[in-house]
């Protein structure tokens, strides 16, 4: 908080969702608090030490001559305008479903396909997928890629001799930054029309022969490396979509989504699990989904639950039963006879995240499952998986739809706490920076949310184009999502579509910050050595 504020100024509004965020929030508020009041007796003690050397008539402890003396020095300053206007630090625990489910968007399933996933903005493929043209293209982006991860080893290789070649994969390539949030089914008609696109550009001057003028002549050239530049990145990602297609339309891929997509509809298919087991998959893959299951059947019947275990046992041998240990400690696998319902993952005391209670419950209230969603022209989040919307998106959303219904509301002394719909479901709480000195300071919460709904009523229904927005979106304050634990690529290209949507649909431009960025394996992997 102390260094987000330092950067950007005083933020007016902070919320905490789930134990961690709560922790975060509560913990750096309270030491800010504390700051302030050593400082503020810091300053009154140098005040008296001014006034007995100085002789200060007024006993008000200001002797600068430079001021013109309209306050004291107990007066609170104007808040200073803040870049951010509301920041929502979210806890991992209240969503563990989603980094354990497969995202479809191309930017997380080149996490998922490639061995090691996206470091550092860059993802490493045999030379083989993106073609040789593509390598003196890279060789400055592989210089740069090794220096940042020469310390530090992939968590899996494969055994191909290929040459490695680090791709980039951030917005300084513009065809990435249009493709990343795409579901993977709509990236071939992309890519074939922005083929199409370059096609005429080159054509439109062949073409036009009688207008070649010296100036139109110079014109074209000097935008040939800009058209290189765009072929070579089409290229390069024509290929690696073409690798991640060939993935997801594999009979694997599908059977492997249509089970997790019945787990999140509340089937319990055991049976289709000890099958996968027999198979031989690697640990994590068994452990995430046998997690996934646990999660969102409101835990395993002991009878089964030793079975699964025992096969588990048989496959893997006896370590994998420490592996499975750890899990259960922090409440991601359970025991149906021992499920303490509405508490979350790691939270034993009921009070930290949602998906350890009834899923059934809540996926019904926070509209988790859109079997209509558009995926070709996105109309809700859910797109990012064909179907299942991020339970931590659909929380934000939650918080700024329901306005002022928070869990608990505190601000300082003279607040007292209110009680809220989401308090049912996760735990919520709200810091209120009240120092804005009057009109001097930005609108509160409230107020953006009061000033949106005069342009119309603030909801999650469809937009009427896909959810794009260039005339206002400069004008719409910013809300930063700080995810402490991790998040996923399918949540990050949930917030990026809520943030480009109008102002009335969705009031705040978005700006995300994460401890971590994960998937399924990455998650599984940092809770057990597998």
């Amino acid at each position: 908080m102390s260094e987000i504020e330092r950067v950007c100024g005083d933020v007016r509004n902070w919320i905490g969702v789930g134990a961690a965020g709560e922790g975060v929030l509560r913990g750096s508020w309270n030491r800010r608090i504390e700051e302030e009041e050593e400082e503020a007796h810091r300053q009154n003690n140098e005040g008296d030490g001014d006034i007995e050397s100085d002789g200060d008539d007024n006993g008000d402890g200001d002797v600068d001559d430079d001021d013109d003396g309209g306050g004291t020095g107990d007066e609170e300053a104007p808040l200073l305008a803040s870049d951010i206007h509301t920041v929502i630090l979210l806890d991992r625990s209240c969503d563990f479903v989603t980094p354990l489910t497969t995202p479809l968007t191309y930017e997380g399933l080149i996490d998922f396909v490639w061995k090691g996933g996206i470091r550092n903005g860059y993802v490493k493929v045999d030379e083989l997928v993106v073609g040789g043209e593509a390598e003196s293209e890279n060789k400055k982006s592989a210089e740069s890629f090794n220096k940042s991860t020469e310390k530090s080893t992939d968590k899996a290789t494969t055994k191909s001799t290929n040459k490695k070649i680090p791709v980039s994969l951030n917005s300084t390539d513009p065809l990435f930054a249009l493709l990343r949030n795409q579901n993977i089914e709509t990236t071939g008609p992309f890519l074939a029309k922005q083929a199409q696109l370059i096609r005429e550009s080159y054509s439109n001057f062949r073409e036009n022969k009688s207008a070649k003028t010296i100036g139109e002549i110079h014109a074209f050239v000097k935008d040939l490396p800009g058209l290189t530049k765009n072929y070579q990145s089409l290229t390069q990602h024509i290929h690696i979509a073409e690798v991640v297609k060939k993935v997801t339309s594999s009979p694997e891929f599908r059977e492997g989504w249509m089970r997790e997509r019945g787990m999140l509809e509340g089937e319990a298919d055991f049976d289709r699990l000890e099958d996968l087991i027999s198979t031989r998959p690697p640990l994590w893959d068994v452990l995430r989904l046998l997690t996934l299951q646990s999660l969102t059947s409101n835990g395993i019947k002991s009878g089964r639950y030793d079975t699964i275990k025992r096969e588990i046992v048989q496959q893997y041998g006896f370590e994998s039963v420490e592996k499975i240990g750890v899990l259960e400690a922090m409440g991601a696998i359970r025991r149906k006879e021992n499920l303490n319902f509405g508490s979350g993952v790691g939270d034993k005391d009921g009070e930290g995240g949602a998906t350890g209670g009834n899923w059934s419950s809540l996926r019904t209230r926070m509209s988790l499952i859109n079997d209509s969603v558009n995926i070709s022209d996105p109309d809700d989040i859910a797109f990012v998986t064909s179907g299942y919307a991020p339970l931590s998106v659909r929380f934000i959303q939650a918080i700024v739809r329901e306005e002022t219904t928070f869990g608990t509301t505190f601000a300082g002394p003279g607040n007292k706490p209110s009680k809220g719909g989401l308090k049912t479901l996760v735990k919520v709480v709200r810091v209120t920076n009240d120092k804005s000195g009057g009109r001097n300071g930005p609108p509160t919460f409230e107020e953006v949310l009061e000033r949106t709904k005069e342009e119309g009523s603030i909801d999650v229904s469809p937009p009427t184009k896909g959810g794009q927005e260039t005339e206002t979106q400069e004008s719409k304050p910013v809300l930063l999502a700080y995810y402490v634990g991790g998040i996923t690529y399918a949540e990050i290209a949930a917030l990026r579509y809520l943030s480009a949507l109008p102002a009335t649909k969705f009031p705040f431009q978005i700006v995300i910050a994460t401890t971590y960025v994960i998937n399924g394996e990455k998650l599984i992997r940092s809770l057990v050595d597998c």
